[in-house]
């Protein structure tokens, strides 16, 4: 069933929802698996793919890279690992390509999430920035 005011592409028996979530920190990890869940539960069937740790694996996600190899620290850390960072842009872009996901989710993580924004928004996706951080702020900011 289909909620008009439901922002999500529908799933049906033919398509089932195709979603990328990219995050690359350990909170991210646990704010994706509320998301993952939910939509697991509003959008059956659906994919959810990306990077992505445990907690996200614990809730029904294929990861593609593992959370730990993304959580890279420090400038010189950063240089040491172009050349990984590169080859996962790279992947991301092929995996998008092949399995076309109707939304892709941003998790905070900006060092690689707005490069990796910018390649995408030269594709036709819808982009959802989700960083749950600032969510509770305003959130606890307008209950007060």
């Amino acid at each position: 069933m289909n909620n008009p005011g439901n922002s999500l592409p529908s799933s049906n028996n033919n398509d089932h929802l195709r979603v990328m979530i990219i995050t690359g920190d350990p909170s991210g990890d646990i704010h994706s698996s509320h998301v993952i869940k939910a939509l697991k539960e509003q959008q059956p069937p659906c994919a959810i793919f990306g990077i992505g740790g445990e907690k996200m694996i614990s809730a029904g996600f294929e990861t593609l890279f593992p959370l730990k190899k993304m959580a890279v620290m420090g400038f010189i850390e950063v240089l040491k690992h172009l050349k990984f960072f590169a080859n996962v842009n790279r992947r991301l872009l092929e995996v998008i390509d092949q399995r076309r996901p109707q939304v892709i989710v941003l998790v905070d993580y900006p060092g690689f999430n707005i490069r990796f924004a910018q390649r995408i928004r030269q594709r036709f996706y819808s982009q959802h920035d989700y960083q749950p951080k600032r969510l509770t702020i305003n959130l606890e900011f307008d209950m007060s």
